[in-house]
């Protein structure tokens, strides 16, 4: 079995054969880990904010996730967030999600192959269903030159070879980034900045939390969007499922 490893839109689109993990850690892959957690009846994966309000507009019941540039949208409660999302009532209603980086990136996945949507939260579940598969080759897709998804695309790898990494050590380098401190909120005042920081923490360990919910998603297309739903709790049109169970 072959793993390669790609960056982005470009990388997405060159994909022609085999399985496809499309990577965004922080945060939008975490979120649908955890809307599903949440009873979501499914997640639609859009790439733009109108889409976004339009397709909510015709499903009763949805909810949506969004950002832009990584920053809230007037009239959308929402902001790519784990906590929110935990925060939220989803039980059997659609969670429509549009990011910067994730969901561009996997509607530009070709649509004959198999499609994942990875973050460290469901890394061990998504390459294990990924080994199901037995592609001949694993295409791990980093929705962004970021250091917590090339951390998880390496993990991913590590447990696909049957190897022992350490993720901590793999997630080094994203708490020495400029990404890191941006985040953190490096330019307040020494006891905002510290807030921040605590903050910001809360939010990156939802993402790479070793216990919880662990749902590996293979994702179809319908309608032009990608979906994913639960495997009690079939998407419309029952071509796509996410397993979840709990992890020790």
């Amino acid at each position: 079995m072959k793993i390669v490893h790609a960056l982005g839109i470009d990388g997405a689109r060159a994909v022609t054969e085999g399985a496809v993990v499309v990577i965004d850690v922080l945060r939008a892959f975490s979120v649908s880990a955890y809307a599903l957690a949440g009873g979501a009846r499914e997640c639609l994966l859009v790439p733009s904010v109108d889409e976004a309000r339009s397709i909510a507009a015709s499903i009763p019941g949805s909810v949506i996730s969004a950002e832009e540039n990584t920053l809230p949208i007037a009239g959308i409660e929402i902001s790519n967030s784990p906590t929110l999302i935990t925060h939220t009532d989803l039980r059997d209603r659609t969670l429509v999600q549009r990011t910067s980086a994730g969901t561009p990136v996997i509607n530009a996945v070709r649509e004959e192959l198999d499609i994942y949507a990875g973050s460290l939260v469901v890394a061990r579940a998504t390459a294990q269903a990924c080994l199901l598969r037995r592609p001949e080759t694993i295409t791990l897709v980093a929705s962004g030159d970021f250091p917590e998804d090339h951390a998880c695309a390496r993990y991913m790898e590590a447990v696909i070879e049957e190897r022992d990494v350490d993720v901590r050590l793999l997630l080094a380098p994203l708490y020495e980034s400029e990404r890191y401190a941006k985040f953190a909120g490096e330019t307040g005042r020494a006891s905002r900045r510290q807030t921040s920081i605590s903050r910001w923490r809360r939010t990156a360990s939802i993402s790479q939390c070793p216990r919880g919910v662990s749902a590996a998603s293979s994702c179809s297309r319908r309608d032009a969007k990608i979906s994913f739903g639960h495997q009690g709790n079939p998407v419309r049109d029952r071509s796509c499922r996410a397993t979840v169970s709990e992890e020790p």
